[in-house]
């Protein structure tokens, strides 16, 4: 081979790598999913966080109702489903964060009356999804809480401090609201779309 014909292969094959670099770059910058089947997605992980709120709500009231009574431990034993129920409420979540990032990737995208929409209902998500993160954060302390009484139940021993369970509910049940108003005025902003 002469010297022109190596200099050609070199030429062919860095321009081969660098149509494949570029095409790389846009295909992992592309959104996964159009628009609209963002939105569909993003509506769908709304419902199923108002459905585990709803779940979430049930399980307080239970452990409330139940502590009332001096059923430890099975306000525990909800206490312990609550976590599940909670772990469950966040794992939607997650799933929901990666949509709204989707979303906005694909915000430039979209006509700027729908973008505002877009913009303002996202801003409700990341709304709930801070609640969410404060509300997550009570499951240890609330379990734990009913725990130690338990434990001291089942010890015969008093407690110098008995924990405030009716007001870590009472905030968690705020919360929860809290959650439920921004999903739902995300969810109305969708709708309008």
């Amino acid at each position: 081979m002469n010297k022109q014909s190596k200099l050609v292969i070199v030429v062919i094959v860095a321009l081969i790598l660098i149509v494949g670099t570029i095409f790389f770059i846009i295909q992992i910058n592309k959104p996964k999913a159009e628009a609209p089947q963002i939105i569909t997605q993003i509506q769908t992980a709304n419902e199923n966080i108002v459905n585990l709120a709803k779940e979430n709500e049930t399980l307080l009231a239970t452990i409330q109702e139940h502590y009332q009574k001096n059923q430890i431990k099975e306000a525990l034993d909800s206490a312990v489903t609550l976590k599940d129920s909670i772990q469950k409420l966040t794992d939607t979540s997650l799933q929901l964060t990666e949509q709204l990032k989707e979303a906005v990737v694909v915000l430039p995208d979209m006509s700027s009356d729908v973008r505002l929409v877009v913009e303002q209902a996202i801003q409700y998500e990341i709304t709930a999804m801070n609640h969410l993160i404060t509300y997550s954060a009570y499951k240890e302390i609330l379990t734990q809480q009913i725990g130690i009484q338990y434990e001291a139940m089942i010890d015969g021993r008093s407690l110098e401090q008995i924990p405030d369970i009716n007001n870590i509910i009472k905030q968690m049940q705020d919360l929860l609201t809290l959650i439920q108003v921004n999903i739902q005025s995300a969810r109305d902003l969708f709708q309008t779309i």
